[in-house]
């Protein structure tokens, strides 16, 4: 098991939903956190540390990474269903540099522990309750293409 306990933890996403979550989680385990997002919105955690970065660009994102020891993607450009059938590759181009670019740096900072927030889109359509076994490369028609790159960075 990954010791987080002081560990200097960059968020990639810090100012969206599961981020936000994630940083607080961090922060009560004693981590030293920095967040990063497109944004820069500050949150409220005094002891945080936010940083504005482009996250497609590979440069942007080798920065914010500076002296990282630990980073958690949970980054990512998002929207609903509609917009997914609609303009199936809204999220492709974006999303894929976002997350090279990270995991790039990460590999050219030593970064220790990557972290990689998937998505509840790489299962099967199903009504059951699904573990990761369950991820079998068939997905719901509207979320194929989001699916696909999210399955393609678990790689």
């Amino acid at each position: 098991m990954y010791k987080i306990e002081g560990k200097r933890t960059l968020v990639a996403g810090a100012s969206g939903f599961l981020g936000t979550w994630l940083i607080e989680k961090l922060l009560d385990r004693c981590a030293d956190v920095t967040g990063a997002s497109t944004s820069g919105i500050q949150t409220n955690f005094p002891d945080l540390r936010m940083l504005s970065a482009d996250l497609r660009n590979f440069q942007e994102a080798e920065a914010v990474m500076e002296g990282i020891e630990a980073l958690v993607i949970a980054s990512a450009v998002t929207s609903g269903a509609q917009v997914m059938e609609s303009n199936p590759l809204a999220h492709l181009f974006d999303n894929n540099l976002m997350n090279s670019a990270l995991l790039r740096a990460a590999v050219q900072r030593h970064v220790e522990r990557v972290v990689f927030i998937s998505s509840s889109t790489v299962y099967p359509v199903g009504s059951w309750a699904m573990s990761e076994d369950d991820v079998d490369g068939s997905f719901f028609h509207k979320y194929e293409v989001v699916a696909s790159m999210k399955l393609a960075t678990e790689g």
